[in-house]
C-alpha cells in the first residue's frame, strides 16, 4: 500500500467524532491498513474492528503473481495471515485499539443467490385482507424521540418567523463547530519513528570505532537518508544490540509501513570486504548484485557484497557505495 493511501485512511479515521462509534475495516490481510486506521481510532478514543478470513484473496493463492509462500501454514497447507496480522498490530502497540475479527472462509459453491429461509422466530407475512392484528417484534418498532421531563412545550406558532428570537439562548442554539481534519496539523501517527522514550543513561561509554579498522562505505537508503559506515553495525526501525553484543554503529531508518523490522540487518567487514547478514527479520532481505540474479538471504548467514549492490529490506532498500 502506498504511503499516501495509508495517510488517506488515517485522515478518514480522524473524521470520526471523539469517543464516537467503533470503526469497521473489511479486509485487513497482514495489517498494514489497520495500522493507519487503528492509529486514527486510538487518537479518537474508539476501536477498530478488523474483519478478514485471513486466507488471502485469489491473487494470493499458489500459482498467482502475488503469492507469498512464507504465509502458508504448513500444518493445513493454506495461507494464514492472522499470525502476521497480530504481530503487526503488536509491534505498532495497537492491541487495545484494534480488535481482530476472523470471518468464515466460504467456498463459492457454499454461497447462493437464493433468498434466505424465513426466520422461524418471526411471524408470517401479513395478509392484506387479514383482520387479525399481529403484534410487532422489537425489530419492527419505530422509536421516536420523546421530550425530556419539564415544563409542557407550548404549541408551535404557525406565524413564527425563522428570524424571530428562539425560546432559548443563542449559546444553546449554536451547534458545535466542526473542524475539518485537513484544517489542523496532522500528528505523526507513527510515534515509533520520532518520539522515543527518554531512558536513563546507564550504559557504559561506547568505544569510538577506529577508522583504520576498515574501509568507508556509504549506505544510501530509499528513505532519503545517507549514512557513512566504517565498521560493524545494525540497521532497522529501532536497532538494538543483544546482551553482550557490540557493534560500532546503529543505523535507524524511518519506515511508516513498518515493513522493516526493528533490528532487520547486520553489516560488517572482513579482510576489507563488506558483508551483510539478515537478523531473522519478518520480511527478509534480498541482495541485488550488479549483473546478477536477486538472492534472498538466509537468516544469520553473511553475504559479501560489492559497491553498487542494492539490498532490499522489507519495502525499503539501500545501495552500498
Amino acid at each position: 500500500m502506498p504511503a499516501d493511501e495509508g495517510y488517506a485512511l488515517y485522515e478518514a479515521a480522524q473524521g470520526v467524532p471523539d469517543g464516537g462509534s467503533p470503526m469497521l475495516e473489511i479486509g485487513s490481510y497482514c495489517g498494514k491498513s489497520a495500522v493507519y486506521l487503528g492509529t486514527g481510532a486510538r487518537e479518537r478514543h474508539t476501536v477498530l474492528f478488523a474483519l478478514d478470513h485471513h486466507r488471502g484473496s485469489e491473487e494470493n493463492q499458489p500459482g498467482w503473481e502475488w503469492h507469498e509462500p512464507d504465509l502458508v501454514d504448513p500444518h493445513v497447507g493454506r495461507i494464514d495471515t492472522l499470525p502476521r496480522f497480530r504481530r503487526t498490530i503488536h509491534d505498532a502497540d495497537l492491541e487495545s485499539s484494534v480488535d481482530s475479527e476472523v470471518a468464515a472462509d466460504l467456498e463459492p459453491d457454499e454461497l447462493s443467490d437464493d433468498a434466505p429461509a424465513p426466520d422461524a422466530d418471526r411471524p408470517a407475512a401479513r395478509d392484506a385482507d387479514a383482520t387479525t392484528e399481529v403484534e410487532p417484534l422489537i425489530d419492527d418498532l419505530v422509536v421516536e424521540a420523546v421530550p425530556s421531563a419539564g415544563p409542557a412545550a407550548s404549541a408551535v406558532d404557525p406565524d413564527l418567523d425563522f428570524g424571530d428570537p428562539l425560546p432559548f439562548s443563542d449559546e444553546e442554539a449554536k451547534p458545535p463547530a466542526k473542524v475539518s481534519p485537513r484544517s489542523r496539523p496532522i500528528p505523526d501517527p507513527f510515534p515509533w519513528g520520532t518520539d522515543q522514550p527518554v531512558r536513563e543513561d546507564l550504559e557504559a561509554t561506547r568505544l569510538v570505532a577506529d577508522p583504520a579498522a576498515g574501509a568507508r562505505y556509504i549506505l544510501q537508503f530509499s528513505t532519503g537518508e545517507s549514512v557513512t559506515v566504517a565498521g560493524s553495525g545494525l540497521v532497522g526501525r529501532n536497532p538494538s544490540m543483544q546482551p553482550g553484543e557490540y557493534v560500532d554503529q546503529l543505523v535507524p531508518i524511518f519506515d511508516a509501513g513498518k515493513s522493516v523490522s526493528k533490528t532487520h540487518l547486520e553489516f560488517g567487514q572482513e579482510a576489507g570486504r563488506f558483508w551483510v547478514s539478515d537478523r531473522y527479520s519478518t520480511n527478509g532481505s534480498v541482495i541485488r548484485q550488479p549483473d546478477a540474479e536477486p538472492r534472498r538471504c538466509d537468516a544469520g548467514r553473511r553475504y559479501f557484497v560489492a559497491r553498487g549492490t542494492r539490498v532490499d529490506i522489507g519495502e525499503q532498500f539501500f545501495v552500498v557505495s
